[in-house]
């Protein structure tokens, strides 16, 4: 269900904000940490993934709608 839940909305609110969102509630109920913690690793994880994605083979991954409407 979560990663169903993930692919649709990779589109509306792009792929930072789902993958944060996304890796904090699988930390927290695969790896039963903290919300904090979980947090905090989801969005290391993405910083790293997107730094890697954009920097080391300079492709840009889709920011979403919502960020479009900013």
């Amino acid at each position: 269900v979560l990663l169903f839940a993930y692919v649709l909305s990779l589109e509306t609110i792009g792929f930072p904000v789902a993958t944060v969102l996304f890796l904090a509630v699988t930390f927290r109920y695969l790896g039963r940490l903290s919300w904090a913690r979980s947090s905090f690793y989801s969005v290391v994880v993405t910083v790293a993934v997107v730094a890697l994605f954009r920097y080391g083979l300079d492709l840009r991954l889709p920011p979403g709608e919502l960020v479009r409407l900013f």
